[in-house]
């Protein structure tokens, strides 16, 4: 019985871990697709500027009517990508927003960065903190000791 309540608890505090672990997920889903759209929205800008450049050109008589077509071609791209931008972010909201479990949280700031360094780890150290906390290596041990006891219990019957 204590192996089942043990057992339980590892799966509970995995249950949580795993709940964290897509909240964190999805913040960083949330922090990524701001940063795009912050991209894509200076680039839609500029892309719009670039064009306007040609046209006053083309109201003087100074260049060919297709000679700005490539132009806002690109400009088209850049603004349709922002609106990509736009539904990336609105989906990654609402991801987190589940994740949190109030799917009608409205949008709001979040602090931090994405583009944060990596850190440097000591795996060893990892390593033995892995092996004290991570719930399905402890579930795992625990039902090694189940099976080792329940073994250990058992008599074996040699028929020489």
């Amino acid at each position: 019985m204590l192996f089942r309540s043990t057992s339980a608890e590892f799966q509970l505090q995995k249950a949580r871990l795993d709940q964290l672990n897509g909240v964190r997920k999805a913040w960083y889903q949330v922090l990524v697709a701001r940063e795009n759209l912050r991209i894509t929205r200076a680039l839609a800008e500029f892309s719009d500027t670039i064009f306007e450049l040609p046209l006053d050109q083309l109201k003087q008589e100074q260049i060919a009517p297709y000679e700005p077509l490539p132009i806002r071609a690109l400009a088209i791209q850049a603004r349709a990508a922002y609106e990509a931008a736009q539904a990336r972010d609105r989906a990654a909201w609402q991801v987190l927003a589940a994740a949190v479990g109030d799917p009608s949280l409205p949008p709001g700031d979040l602090e931090g960065t994405a583009a944060l360094p990596v850190p440097s780890l000591d795996f060893a150290q990892l390593s033995s903190l892995l092996q004290g906390n991570h719930t399905d290596l402890q579930t795992a041990l625990n039902r090694d000791r189940k099976s080792t006891r329940l073994n250990s219990s058992h008599t074996v019957i040699s028929y020489a």
